[in-house]
């Protein structure tokens, strides 16, 4: 151990209660298990949510300063070159800034990953998260971005050096996804697998509302949804209420085995969100070989190339998801031929075998 960076690492590694996951943990145990882990010794403090959707506010503040006398006790008696912290919106960003200053002024090397799309409302909406930003982001000595449309947004809104911040696309172990034998043609009805959050702000009615309107997709789509969330009874119900019932199936949160099943026998991935950083699911899907369809926010454009890879749409435009969609019911080459892509797209950029080295490389106190 005498020769390995010593790294306090801040990020989901446990599932939260009912077994629920999400992108943050899938990032944060694949790079802890990666190579990187011959030249770290991480010292973790998990910071998972305890229950989906979220507990009062008076007991995230207690499990908050918990992790903060943790973090405070790591730091002083671990003494590691570099902390690294990966951060989510809202709250968590407040409580994860908190640890920057925290290691800021004990001098350890600071790194942050933000993860969460949602940061911009905080942002837009908050004249405090707008100040609180720029004071964390200036207590930190790097700050990991999803893509170059993150960094290129971090810089204009801090003023800060573009050298503070440094592009790390998403990563994921592509290794499951790529033994998953390539589809040889489409099923009937098509199969489009929604994975993810069951949220307004994950666009799941933009999608109720595309079928609702569209008889093309009622008679030759099967909508399956995997996830959970705060509307997951109400968007069942709308779906109810509209007669869609036999258009949707929501199956709730799958075990991993379980969801490379559904990304197996899925055609098509569908991801309609309003606000997104650079999403697991969209890699996972891609790397399944599914054709994507994905709303054009965040870090999405700086991975799909449009028609070649997966196919965009402006969000909330839900006339665009549904000519999309039956431009594919009618040219089912088309996901054949994007699914191709698609993997060789996160094989080349996203594998996790090629990205450690980089996360590696920020990590270390001499950069």
């Amino acid at each position: 151990m005498k020769n390995k960076l010593k790294v306090l690492f801040v990020g989901g590694f446990k599932e939260s209660n009912g077994g629920v996951t999400g992108g943050q943990l899938h990032a944060c145990s694949t790079l802890i298990k990666s190579d990187i882990s011959s030249k770290v010794e991480f010292f973790l403090l998990d910071s998972t949510m305890i229950s989906l959707p979220p507990p009062p506010k008076y007991i995230r503040i207690f499990f908050s300063l918990k992790r903060m006398l943790n973090f405070i006790y790591i730091l002083f008696s671990k003494k590691p070159d570099t902390v690294l912290i990966f951060t989510s919106a809202g709250l968590s960003f407040i409580e994860k800034g908190l640890m920057v200053l925290v290691a800021s002024a004990y001098r350890s090397r600071v790194v942050l990953s933000p993860r969460s799309g949602l940061l911009i409302d905080d942002i837009n909406n908050s004249k405090f998260m707008r100040l609180y930003v720029y004071l964390i982001f200036k207590s930190c000595d790097r700050i990991i971005c999803q893509s170059l449309t993150w960094k290129n947004y971090y810089a204009d809104l801090t003023g800060f050096p573009h050298e503070k911040f440094e592009v790390i696309k998403n990563w994921l172990d592509s290794f499951p996804y790529q033994d998953l034998p390539p589809r040889q043609e489409v099923s009937y009805p098509i199969q489009v697998l929604y994975l993810g959050w069951v949220e307004k702000n994950k666009g799941i009615y933009d999608l109720i509302e595309a079928v609702k309107k569209n008889p093309i997709l009622q008679f030759n789509f099967h909508f399956i949804i995997c996830g959970q969330g705060s509307e997951f009874n109400s968007a069942n119900q709308h779906i109810e209420d509209n007669g869609l019932s036999d258009c949707f199936q929501f199956k709730g949160w799958v075990s991993s085995e379980k969801k490379l099943f559904e990304l197996h026998n899925a055609d098509i991935l569908v991801m309609p969100s309003h606000r997104e950083g650079l999403p697991n699911a969209l890699l996972e899907g891609m790397a399944s070989g599914c054709c994507v369809v994905a709303s054009s926010v965040g870090a999405i454009p700086d991975v799909i190339e449009d028609s070649k890879n997966g196919f965009l749409f402006e969000r909330f435009n839900i006339n665009q998801l549904s000519n999309i969609l039956n431009n594919l019911q009618s040219s089912p080459h088309l996901i054949r031929q994007t699914g191709v892509h698609a993997r060789h797209s996160i094989k080349e950029n996203h594998d996790i075998r090629n990205v450690w080295k980089k996360v590696y490389e920020i990590l270390l106190p001499d950069r």
